[in-house]
């Protein structure tokens, strides 16, 4: 009897990039075209494996949209795909574990971005890649939205603008976002009440993330120059389309550095119906965890002590790349069980990615009150993802918050000492009477 080793891929050095592609793996779904080329798996630290068994996946439908932006065609997935990659790796630069998801934040500064002027607009616009035209951009955002939600999974996403009570946005602005972004409306009184105000965006993310997302807006950021909070908030849950059985999760090592471990719940899944799209491209393993309904969670593993490099080096195209690279076959694999929870304030990420007059007085929202008076004074983002043997569970939520660039000075007489006063005719100036006026008594 011959016996067939089959490549092994084992999540012991991975650190923080399994929970970027999951996050940015939403805007990629229902594109599943895979090259046939086989690709062998090498296990870290261990010797080249061989005898990978592979097999031609079922033909997959590839689906996008088409827009066109800075004079090329691109897809609405590659768009903020770009701006996924761009965000993960600024926020990789500064922590070691990253979850977020690019979707939420790009829809809710999209919402802002319709309201944007000219050079506010001009370096929204670079930073977010988004299309210039702007009539195709905001239907194939309504129609992406529209097509994620079709899969035999759970997910779903929401929009709301909760404006000052009374403030005056204008008609045109309301009517755009209801219509491509479906949001709902609600006026707060941030001026006398913004704990209630706070407390009642925080209620509605709950909602919206099956209580996944709690207290996005903390207490302090909003004040009585709070003229408009825009809200987006995302769910997923879906199940492996192989699902890890429980019995074969233990403890084992977690490879942070070639110096140091952690113990981890390690899941398990091999046999002849362990078969997956995957992959390698010099020191990098990568595979794709396919959920029921369409969705997947790709995996990039490089050799321990390679991770800075992996991040450094990260773009659209390599991931395209990889993608494409994929062939099915047979993998044993072994991934973490594990559950985090993060929470940014993204201004001074956003600023040093380009969007700078936005959070500035030189910001020009003209296009949603018809002045110059407000900016972003805040970008808050919240995520939570769990990922065990039956599937994951995902969620985010991000907030934008706008305020006036200064108070309307108001000058202020109060007669609450003594005083003289004078009836006079107003044409001529004629004095009819004159008194004084020194207290009740």
């Amino acid at each position: 009897m011959t016996r067939v080793f089959y490549p092994v891929l084992t999540l012991l050095n991975m650190r923080k990039f399994l929970v970027l592609f999951f996050s940015a793996i939403i805007l990629a779904s229902g594109c599943t075209e895979w090259a046939e080329d086989s690709a062998d798996f090498e296990k870290p630290g261990t010797s080249h494996i061989v005898g990978v068994e592979d097999a031609s996946p079922q033909d997959t439908e590839k689906t996008s949209t088409t827009i066109k932006s800075g004079g090329e065609s691109v897809s609405f997935a590659e768009s903020n795909n770009r701006f996924a990659v761009d965000l993960f790796r600024e926020l990789a630069s500064e922590s070691d574990n990253v979850f977020i998801s690019p979707w939420s934040i790009s829809v809710a500064l999209s919402m802002v971005y319709e309201g944007a002027k000219g050079n506010t607009r001009d370096e929204m616009m670079q930073t977010l890649h988004l299309c210039q035209d702007d009539e195709y951009r905001k239907t194939s955002m309504k129609d992406a939205v529209e097509t994620i939600k079709k899969g035999e999974y759970e997910l779903s996403t929401a929009n709301a603008i909760w404006p000052q009570m009374g403030y005056p946005l204008l008609d045109e602005y309301v009517a755009v976002l209801e219509r491509h972004y479906g949001i709902s409306v609600r006026e707060l009184d941030y001026a006398r009440d913004p704990q209630n105000a706070r407390q009642t965006i925080n209620a509605w993310v709950m909602d919206e993330t099956g209580g996944k997302i709690e207290d996005l807006i903390p207490e302090g950021l909003i004040n009585r120059m709070t003229t408009l909070i825009l809200t987006n908030a995302i769910y997923f849950k879906g199940n492996w389309a192989l699902e890890f059985d429980p019995e074969n999760t233990f403890e084992d090592d977690f490879h942070i550095s070639a110096e140091k471990t952690e113990k981890v719940e390690m899941m398990s899944l091999s046999g002849e119906n362990a078969r997956f799209k995957h992959g390698k491209t010099g020191d990098i393993s990568y595979v794709s965890l396919p959920y029921e309904g369409g969705m997947s969670m790709m995996i990039m593993l490089p050799q321990l002590g390679k991770m800075e490099e992996l991040i450094g080096n990260l773009s659209h195209e390599g991931i395209e790349s990889m993608r494409d690279s994929m062939s099915y076959g047979r993998l044993d694999v072994r991934i973490p069980k594990f559950s985090m929870d993060e929470k940014y304030l993204l201004a001074d990420t956003l600023k040093a990615m380009g969007v700078k007059d936005a959070f500035t007085g030189a910001a020009d929202f003209s296009g949603m009150d018809g002045t110059k008076n407000q900016f972003i004074s805040h970008v808050i983002h919240q995520s939570h993802i769990s990922v065990d043997e039956q599937g994951t569970e995902a969620a985010a939520a991000t907030a934008v918050i706008m305020q006036r660039t200064s108070l309307q000075i108001v000058e202020k007489f109060e007669a609450d000492r003594p005083f003289i006063f004078i009836i006079m005719d107003e044409d001529e100036g004629s004095i009819l009477f004159i008194g004084s006026y020194a207290g009740p008594n």
